[in-house]
């Protein structure tokens, strides 16, 4: 049994299995799934570690195998060199035949005690190597598009979600008069269809690296690109040509509800619950969206007696048990200007994103097929609005007065 190509075809099993699940974690929506799928990647590094001991032991032993071999090599060239003499060659002075002699057994004694012997010079002093692992970057998409609502319409042009605007309230009527009309107004969010695409090349000679597979990370960025621009639009997509984002013109959004903020204080979340949701109850399914520096500047508001305004718990992701999700497309607060959104506030299920295509992603090895690259385009096409009248409460930064 060859069990270099043993142990070498474990690694690249378990290499592959761990590509899959890399990209099975960017695609998960789940934060559970995701979970065990940390886990599982942790179990599949160490058996790849395992492995490249092993490895590692089964060359130590062919070396020293091959060195052995050597020795038996300069044992027999001994030999020969002796009969050539006795058979009447060119002499060998018995000064040289005593040195090379000598040299020969310290040799042997070297081998045999495991001591550093010189074989070649010239050689450079490591030999260059790849590492098996591709480290990877922080967190790229923001949590924001897995958390939004979301509905398959393959096949589709363009879509509307139907929203209650508001309730009317009955009245008291004479006898005989009319009844108080009660109809409550209803309204269309619509969502258009727009595509999204990305588009990267890798060399042929990437591609068939045994140690990393880059090819699978980059289908896997070409996703993530996808991802990124989809977070972007749900936030500030302008809805045309684009589809509606949260701080643009919303049907489902009164732009006369948006709240102004002076500064970052110790009232800035109450700001955002109490102006939320209707006149009759103070909604808790609500949700704040925020950039991270904003998020900073929230977490440095002290109380008078010098402590935080805010319990920030970013294990929880909670800003006094109230979720937050960092999106970078939000304007930090220090950075905005007179009229910016910087915070949002509400339920999250509020936006909806329609795909109206599964995500695809192509290979070509045709485009540059002289130049020896290989092609990744992904697309999908996708529509989204706001679909609660409401559902989120936008704060904006207030003119300095």
């Amino acid at each position: 049994m060859d069990l270099k190509k043993y142990f070498n075809d474990v690694i690249t099993e378990k290499r592959n299995q761990l590509a899959n699940i890399e990209k099975a974690m960017i695609e998960s929506e789940s934060k559970e799934e995701r979970t065990e799928l940390g886990e599982t990647m942790k179990n599949i590094r160490s058996e790849i570690e395992e492995a490249e001991k092993a490895l590692a032991e089964v060359e130590e032993q062919e070396t020293e195998a091959e060195e052995k071999a050597k020795d038996d090599a300069e044992e027999q060239r001994k030999k020969v060199l002796e009969t050539y003499a006795q058979r009447g060659g060119v002499p060998i002075s018995s000064d040289a035949m005593a040195e090379y002699n000598k040299v020969m057994e310290q040799r042997g004694k070297d081998l045999k005690e495991k001591r550093a012997i010189k074989v070649d010079t010239g050689k450079a002093l490591l030999p260059e190597h790849t590492g098996n692992m591709l480290n990877d970057t922080f967190k790229p998409v923001s949590t924001l598009v897995d958390i939004v609502a979301s509905e398959n319409l393959n096949g589709g042009e363009s879509y509307k979600e139907a929203f209650v605007k508001s309730y009317a309230e009955g009245g008291i009527t004479a006898e005989g008069e009319d009844y108080t009309d009660a109809e409550p107004v209803f309204d269309y969010a619509p969502m258009n269809k727009i595509k999204i695409t990305a588009y990267a090349e890798i060399s042929e000679e990437v591609k068939k690296l045994p140690n990393i597979n880059y090819a699978a990370k980059v289908q896997d960025a070409c996703l993530i690109a996808l991802k990124k621009k989809l977070s972007s639009q749900i936030i500030n997509g302008t809805g045309s040509e684009q589809i509606t984002g949260v701080f643009a013109s919303p049907i489902a959004i009164d732009a006369a509800k948006d709240v102004e903020i002076e500064a970052i204080d110790n009232n800035t979340l109450n700001e955002a619950i109490f102006n939320y949701g209707g006149d009759e109850d103070v909604e808790t399914a609500a949700t704040i969206i925020l950039n991270k520096k904003t998020l900073k500047a929230l977490a440095e508001v002290k109380t008078e007696d010098g402590k935080p305004a805010y319990n920030i718990d970013v294990q929880n992701r909670t800003i006094n048990t109230i979720p937050y999700v960092i999106n970078s497309n939000v304007k930090d607060f220090a950075g905005a200007s007179a009229g910016d959104f910087v915070m949002a506030y509400g339920d999250p299920a509020a936006y909806k994103v329609v795909t109206f295509s599964p995500v695809e992603i192509m290979e070509s090895t045709d485009y540059k097929f002289k130049q020896g690259m290989i092609c990744f385009k992904a697309s999908v096409f996708v529509g989204g609005n706001v679909i609660k009248q409401d559902g989120l409460l936008r704060l904006k930064k207030k003119a300095e007065q």
